[in-house]
């Protein structure tokens, strides 16, 4: 049995997002694999999506349309960044408190698939076994979710489920109400 959440990010109120315009986030673990689906709901036109590249780890994604997970860890400052890009580039970092101690991850690559012929558009994240060994049974952890959209002009937005701060600033843990829970063994 699959554990879902549903999410609906909010534009960073400094920003001005595209008009009309949407971005829902479905985060699924099914024996402690993880599946992300980000939907965006609007006219493409007016953001700018990244060509297909060959699937690799990129550092900057954030510089374009990107969307974004962070996974912390309840007992501690330590956190897990995840950036994922239409083009099917990722990156994944380890950090120890707040923007500090920032180390590229070890872990396998996810599986993207970018579906933009019909509305909504949407990136489908797949990791086929455990983050870091983040998710042990029954592990439940704070998440942020996040979006960078880039529009026509190059101008960013920035979109997660809380903006805690008067610039944008997805790091900060106030903004991590999101949860992620495995399931328990049987």
């Amino acid at each position: 049995m699959a554990n879902t959440q549903h999410y609906l990010l909010k534009p960073h109120p400094g920003t001005v997002p595209p008009p009309p315009f949407q971005v829902e986030v479905t985060v699924t673990i099914l024996e402690r694999n993880l599946r992300l689906v980000y939907k965006l709901q609007g006219d493409l036109r007016a953001v700018r999506i990244p060509a297909q590249a060959t699937p690799q780890r990129v550092d900057d994604l954030w510089k374009h349309t990107c969307f974004e997970l962070f996974v912390a860890d309840d007992l501690t400052s330590a956190y897990d960044e995840f950036n994922f890009s239409p083009s099917g580039c990722w990156a994944a970092y380890q950090f120890v408190d707040y923007r500090q101690g920032a180390q590229n991850m070890q872990t396998t690559a996810p599986a993207l698939a970018w579906r933009s012929q019909a509305q909504p558009a949407e990136l489908e994240v797949h990791w086929p076994q455990p983050i870091g060994g983040l998710l042990a049974s029954g592990d439940s952890r704070p998440i942020g979710l996040s979006a960078v959209l880039e529009g026509d002009q190059g101008e960013l937005t920035y979109w997660s489920l809380a903006h805690p701060t008067i610039k944008p600033d997805f790091h900060q843990r106030a903004g991590f109400i999101g949860r992620i829970r495995s399931q328990s063994e049987k």
